[in-house]
């Protein structure tokens, strides 16, 4: 459904309401008045003139029950109209509201197209200048579009994996031990870089026990020395203080 059916379908329901509906509703409610007002006269003088009141007043109660009961189902009626009614304007509240905005929003977008179409008329086009390509000499170019590179590559060589190039490389084994070029038992060789690092380790050893020896020694000669001037000087201090 197209929105110009929807909304004359609206208005004609709210038309429909408000000229026919409403006021049917209302002068149901208008007759039921005058009925139960008609009802409360006629029980009162039957009830007055009634041989038998107690018939009567069972009569009146039955007429009344009726009569207040036609009347809330014409006020229910009324009520359901009148929220019926309201209903149907809220929606077409709700569909003027979102075809106002829908006409805002063209609007601003019409205004924001002038805007933009002032702006580039004041704006000039500027020609973009042309900067000469940079060759690299070192990079070869392919200048023809089908013509080939003239690129010559090396020929691959496979050569045989050297498990024993970085032997020597850290506390590997000494190049006089005798082992193979070609690696010889894995076993002999650790054996081998083991002996070599404990020998070293003991030179190590060796190496700084002897610095401490020395060391130890030229301190003991130091003070050896110092406590005999110490000594000669005592004995010379008691010589004066008997010679005095």
């Amino acid at each position: 459904m197209s929105a110009p059916a929807s909304s004359s379908q609206g208005g004609d329901k709210i038309k429909y309401y408000l000229d026919q509906r409403l006021t049917e509703s209302r002068n149901e409610l208008d007759r039921s008045y005058c009925n139960l007002g008609n009802v409360a006269k006629f029980c009162k003088e039957n009830y007055l003139s009634a041989p038998d009141r107690q018939a009567a007043l069972e009569k009146t109660m039955h007429y009344t029950t009726q009569a207040l009961a036609s009347v809330a189902y014409q006020v229910n009626v009324v009520s359901a109209d009148f929220i019926q009614l309201l209903d149907l304007q809220n929606r077409e509240l709700g569909r003027l509201t979102a075809e106002v905005g829908v006409l805002d929003t063209k609007v601003r977008v019409h205004k924001e197209r002038i805007a933009r179409r002032h702006i580039g008329q004041l704006t000039s086009n500027r020609p973009a200048a042309q900067v000469a390509a940079m060759r690299h000499p070192g990079i070869v170019y392919h200048d023809g579009p089908a013509g080939p590179l003239d690129i010559k590559m090396a020929k691959y060589i496979r050569r045989p994996i050297d498990f024993d190039s970085l032997d020597d490389v850290g506390h590997g084994p000494a190049a006089g031990l005798g082992l193979s070029a070609g690696g010889g038992d894995s076993t002999s060789q650790s054996m081998s870089r083991q002996s070599s690092s404990n020998t070293s380790a003991a030179a190590a050893a060796a190496a700084i026990a002897s610095s401490a020896a020395e060391d130890y020694q030229n301190r003991a000669s130091s003070y050896s020395s110092a406590s005999g001037v110490y000594a000669a000087a005592a004995v010379q201090q008691m010589q004066q203080q008997q010679q005095q």
